[in-house]
């Protein structure tokens, strides 16, 4: 394997032997401050952890969580599943020396990695490299423990509620899948798909390296459907449309049944009955829909769960035309056929949803200027409550309800199980929360305003003020009920943490006289602090585009700046979506000349980008993609990177967190903030 240059691959080869060679005779990882010790036992193996706290850092008492990964062992490939977190007590001994036990390791463990919290919630996790361990078996590393470490440390493979998610290193993890593929070849094929993706493809020697393995990879002869989907989706980001189209053709003829092809077949049936304003059409597309796939025996519980899912998705579309012919008890009934009730409670939720967006749109055409309410809050106000209005309050109020019923259920398959009780249960209580704002939404098109507080009020206490598009309805049902000073603190709050709207800004500074400048400041810093050990430190590649124009870009050009990288494609609603939030951002900083925005297209085709660009009043931040999206090995979309004025990557997010405009500027103004203050240090 060659890298950019020797000395680089030489130093990464180096950091990786000086992490093995802190391994001690047991082989458990050796850090100052942690000891991880394991023991045979009837059962499995007992882990031992022995901890000291820092006391100029950490108070109180402190508790571990620790995430073990590891291998299914079965079939083909082997798959990876995804991490199990279990809370292990500590006891305090003195002097700051705190020790736990676990009896029982899961089955299949490979690995683990350990963070610390201490009374107040603050995080230990080895200043972003993580306490880990290899788990032995039989005097030897376990096959594949090293890879699980570099998932779980170095990768972006998880969501921001996992704590063992540490800093973002390719070059590190993939060093880790190799060694371990070097101690232990037979695993290899289960862990490819992986490190194909930490490979990097830039020089001619890489991108021989790259088509070696992936081409090694195709040549197993039993590749499954989910193995030949990754290798179409690598040939699409290489833009190799013809060697992706092959790849999908043989997934169609090897798997007809199989979860891609059902999940393919029944794509355009929805999208047919959610464009469709033929009631008539609707309902044919459904009832074949029904005919091939509501009775067939699916290829496992994944698959049953999105058809199951576009089912519902379907009825959504069609509840109007429903109501329309009087036919709502049928609807009603096909709904309930789904069985399971989460997906009962989303079908509900989407076609309350719907039902609002039409009567919106409907309540807009009446005149060419919208009728709105008379606060700054863009919700139409319909002067007579109709039945579809009363009839999306009910099936938001069933959504709600039957949501509670099952709120405390036990964990599911679905409930990741990286994540911790309390973790599941606050996912649980936010999507309650968009249920009640739903019904909330409903009761304030009514002039129900007494009653959309109460719900509304719910609504934000389960999701804890976190939503800014919840805040800002119960803000609106609070004005309505002539409630204006509990509004105002309520509003006082929800900036102060950042989860406010440009609507809340304007109705605080309209009804308070007052700039909500402080309030913003704290804003920022609490974001500031949020995001200060999500920062990264490696270098950035340079990289070439192409302006709108067609000139071609070095990003020599903006050497000694602060850049702030957006990849997207016009085929992307998140994508569009977050342009919108950096637009507005990049305005902010049109005056300083230490800060360039760039929006680099990836797609080979640039019509429909171009169609949007040409929308836009400041087009010199718009590009095109040349090398730059496999120069940062850019693995989904929307991806966001800030590079310093010294020429590193210190910050990097793929999808959209939020779509509340305000909260994904600031995320990147706090970020901006972050990095002038450590280069004016």
């Amino acid at each position: 394997m060659l890298f950019l240059n020797w000395s680089f691959k030489i130093k990464i080869f180096v950091t990786v032997l000086l992490a093995l060679a802190r391994l001690n005779s047991f082989g458990q990882m050796v850090y100052d401050n942690v000891q991880f010790i394991t023991h045979p036992s009837e059962g499995g193996q007992i882990l031992n952890i022995k901890y000291k706290a820092d006391s100029s850092r950490f108070s109180g008492n402190m508790s571990c969580l620790v995430y073990f990964n590891g291998i299914q062992q079965a079939k083909k490939t082997d798959k990876l599943y995804f991490p199990k977190v279990v809370n292990v007590t500590l006891q305090n001994l003195e002097n700051g020396r705190w020790e736990g036990t676990l009896d029982s390791l899961p089955n299949h463990s490979t690995c683990l990695v350990a963070v610390f919290f201490d009374g107040l919630g603050k995080r230990d996790n080895n200043n972003g490299n993580g306490y880990w361990t290899p788990l032995y078996l039989n005097n030897k590393p376990t096959p594949g423990a090293l890879s699980g470490v570099a998932e779980m440390l170095y990768s972006n493979e998880y969501t921001d509620r996992c704590d063992f998610h540490l800093k973002f290193d390719l070059d590190l993890e993939r060093n880790f899948y190799e060694e371990d593929f070097g101690l232990n070849p037979e695993i290899k094929r289960r862990f490819t798909r992986n490190y194909l993706t930490t490979l990097k493809y830039n020089t001619d020697e890489e991108k021989k390296v790259f088509h070696f393995e992936l081409e090694k990879y195709k040549e197993n002869s039993d590749l499954d459907e989910w193995e030949l989907l990754f290798i179409k989706n690598i040939y699409m980001r290489l833009k190799d449309t013809l060697s992706a189209k092959e790849c999908e053709e043989l997934i169609f003829k090897n798997f007809p049944q199989g979860s891609w092809a059902m999940q393919n077949n029944t794509l355009p049936m929805l999208i047919s009955i959610g464009t469709s304003m033929d009631a008539k059409h609707q309902k044919e597309v459904y009832s074949d829909f029904k005919k091939k796939y509501t009775h067939n025996t699916f290829p496992d519980e994944f698959t049953r769960r999105v058809i199951t899912i576009r089912k519902g998705e379907m009825l959504s579309y069609m509840v109007r035309f429903f109501i329309q012919d009087g036919e709502l008890d049928v609807w009603t009934k096909e709904v309930e056929e789904l069985r399971d009730k989460e997906l009962i409670c989303y079908a509900y939720d989407a076609s309350a949803r719907h039902l609002l967006d039409y009567i919106k749109s409907k309540n807009s055409k009446k005149d060419s200027k919208p009728q709105f309410t008379d606060s700054p809050f863009l919700m139409y106000s319909l002067e007579e409550p109709n039945r579809m209005l009363e009839i999306a309050e009910s099936l938001a109020a069933k959504s709600s309800r039957l949501w509670k019923e099952n709120l405390n259920a036990a964990r599911r398959y679905i409930d990741a199980p990286y994540l911790t009780n309390s973790e599941v249960m606050d996912l649980r209580e936010e999507r309650l929360a968009d249920f009640l704002n739903i019904q909330g939404q409903s009761l304030l098109l009514q002039n129900k305003f007494a009653e959309a507080t109460e719900i509304l009020e719910e609504a934000v206490t389960r999701s804890k003020q976190k939503n800014a598009l919840i805040n800002q309805n119960y803000v609106e049902a609070l004005i309505k009920s002539g409630n204006i000073k509990a509004s105002i603190e309520a509003m006082k709050v929800m900036m102060s943490n950042g989860k406010s709207t440009e609507s809340i800004d304007k109705f605080y500074a309209q009804y308070t006289n007052s700039t909500i400048d402080s309030l913003k400041i704290t804003s920022l810093n609490s974001a500031k602090k949020r995001l200060e050990e999500r920062l990264i430190n490696r270098d950035a590649p340079d990289f070439v585009f192409h302006d709108v124009s067609g000139r071609e870009v070095h990003s020599g050009q903006f050497r000694n700046k602060i850049i702030v990288l957006d990849f997207w494609a016009s085929w992307c609603p998140p994508c569009i979506q977050g342009l919108k939030a950096l637009e507005e951002e990049g305005k902010k900083y049109e005056n300083d000349s230490s800060i360039v925005f760039l929006f680099l297209n990836v797609e080979k085709e640039m019509a429909h980008a171009l169609k949007i660009i040409s929308g836009k009043t400041n087009k010199s931040m718009y590009g095109f993609d040349t090398n730059a999206a496999s120069k940062f090995q850019v693995n989904g979309l929307p991806t966001i990177i800030i590079i310093d004025n010294h020429g590193k990557i210190r910050f990097q997010r793929t999808g959209l967190k939020t779509f509340n405009l305000q909260e994904q500027g600031d995320e990147i103004a706090a970020v901006i903030e972050l990095i002038k203050g450590v280069s004016n240090e």
